[in-house]
């Protein structure tokens, strides 16, 4: 019995170091945000991680709407005039760094927000369509509460997360 508690204190406290760890990585990120991109970077990048830790106890359907809600506040801005070439695919860091970036940069920092609060990447898709209203290809994230359902859009140029079938705006192109 002796030997059993100390191998669970053992875990436990293998586990703590991990949570300390995984804690320390991210300020470490903060870190390098703000020094790289300034001090409104670093509170961005802030209140990135606080949403995620905030977050994690919430239904998905809660977890979508304040992920999609917190990106969605940041500037669309093409990656010619941000980063200077035709076509950049910025890392989520990226991304929160700057606070803009076009609808790759968007889609992409959803999603592995999504992935971070432990929704399984089997319900989550990142799409190619071609917005009609704009007449220029596009990309969101799709959410599929069940693998035959109709999934619902997570999207920079429309906020309110609908049902795909309810995006007469948006053409799937793969």
């Amino acid at each position: 019995m002796k030997k059993f508690v100390t191998l669970v204190a053992v875990a436990l406290l293998c586990i703590a170091a991990n949570v300390d760890a995984l804690t320390s990585r991210e300020q470490q990120q903060i870190s390098k945000i703000r020094s790289f991109y300034g001090e409104r970077a670093g509170k961005r990048a802030t209140a990135w991680r606080e949403l995620i830790d905030d977050s994690r106890q919430f239904p998905v359907q809660k977890q979508l709407k304040l992920v999609n809600n917190f990106f969605n506040q940041f500037i669309f801005v093409d990656d010619i005039k941000l980063w200077g070439k035709k076509d950049y695919w910025a890392t989520p860091l990226e991304f929160v760094g700057v606070g803009a970036g076009d609808c790759e940069d968007f889609s992409i920092a959803k999603y592995m927000a999504l992935r971070s609060l432990g929704v399984p990447d089997s319900k989550l898709r990142l799409v190619y369509v071609k917005s009609l209203n704009l007449n220029q290809f596009h990309m969101v994230v799709a959410y599929y509460p069940t693998p035959t359902a109709v999934p619902e859009i997570l999207d920079n140029l429309d906020g309110e997360i609908k049902p795909a079938n309810k995006r007469k705006d948006l053409l799937p192109i793969y």
